[in-house]
């Protein structure tokens, strides 16, 4: 993943629970003070890298503070998934070393759903990574210490499963549950557009 970031102080940081911030989807961030236009044009660049083991489609989130097995006096952590079905936390303000001394802890969570070429996904989604896993931003509920994650397993047509992890470690804090619906006799296909 290419990590981004700015070089400037924040008074209070601003946790990024969900998509684009809040339940309404607004994409504002009514906590931010300090950043401007110009800020960002002159200090936006990249910082370094942190290594994932597919294509991240889903916004990445950020928790400040968050206390973890690994770090047990807490850190600010960026969390993000990939299309591989894998979840990573990682602390936001260490540039990582060749032993990757960064990460918090990251969770596998089963073998994502075939993506291939003639797949429609491609053309609406813009992936070329060969799973088909988390697509969708995970959601954090940080008084209860859960990310929430939706991963496609399997084959073409394949399951959704809703994963409820702790935030200390990754591990299941409720055990995970396949997402089934159906309209009328139909049932839903996950791989499906519409």
């Amino acid at each position: 993943m290419l990590f981004r970031s700015l070089a400037l102080a924040l008074a209070a940081p601003a946790d990024v629970l969900t998509q684009h911030n809040d339940n309404r989807r607004t994409g504002a961030n009514t906590s931010e003070t300090l950043l401007r236009v110009s800020e960002v044009a002159a200090r936006f660049h990249r910082l370094w890298r942190l290594p994932a083991d597919g294509q991240i489609m889903a916004q990445p989130l950020y928790l400040s503070n968050l206390k973890t097995r690994r770090r047990p006096e807490g850190a600010n952590a960026v969390l993000f998934a990939t299309m591989n079905n894998t979840l990573y936390a990682y602390e936001a303000d260490r540039r990582p070393t060749a032993s990757n001394d960064t990460l918090l802890w990251a969770r596998w969570l089963g073998p994502p759903q075939e993506n291939t070429n003639d797949d429609r996904n491609m053309d609406v989604f813009y992936t070329n990574d060969p799973g088909w896993g988390i697509l969708s931003t995970p959601v954090i509920d940080r008084a209860a210490g859960i990310i929430y994650a939706v991963a496609c397993l399997g084959e073409r047509g394949g399951r959704l499963r809703l994963h409820a992890l702790s935030l200390y470690d990754g591990t299941d804090r409720i055990p995970p549950r396949d997402i089934e619906a159906s309209a009328g006799a139909k049932r839903l296909d996950p791989a499906s557009q519409k």
